[in-house]
């Protein structure tokens, strides 16, 4: 892999996610545990938008930054960020919905 490949920073993110509880979920205890992972994921959308940034119709680069805003809407779920998810939810889709209209 290329060092600006977003993929490691993705499968670092969901390793680091398999320990988040989900059973004791209040925001007091979840926020602490998903803030390491969003740091994570911030790196991989970063990379995600170099790749954009040097072929803006990069189907690899949507794919890479939907799935780390899709990520992150989730982990803002989780610590009842509900107005956080929803926004990256929504910017998620945006680019899945891009990868999916090029293929």
């Amino acid at each position: 892999m290329k060092p600006d490949d977003p993929r490691p920073y993705l499968l670092k993110a969901r390793l680091l996610r398999e320990y988040v509880s989900e059973q004791d979920n209040t925001r007091e205890n979840v926020k602490p545990q998903i803030d390491p992972i969003l740091k994570v994921l911030e790196a991989a959308r970063v990379k995600a938008d170099d790749i954009l940034a040097k072929d803006p119709e990069s189907t690899a680069g949507y794919l890479y930054r939907g799935w780390t805003r899709m990520f992150q809407g989730q982990l803002y779920e989780l610590a009842f960020e509900h107005w956080s998810a929803g926004r990256a939810a929504k910017a998620g889709k945006s680019d899945l919905d891009k990868v999916l209209a090029a293929d």
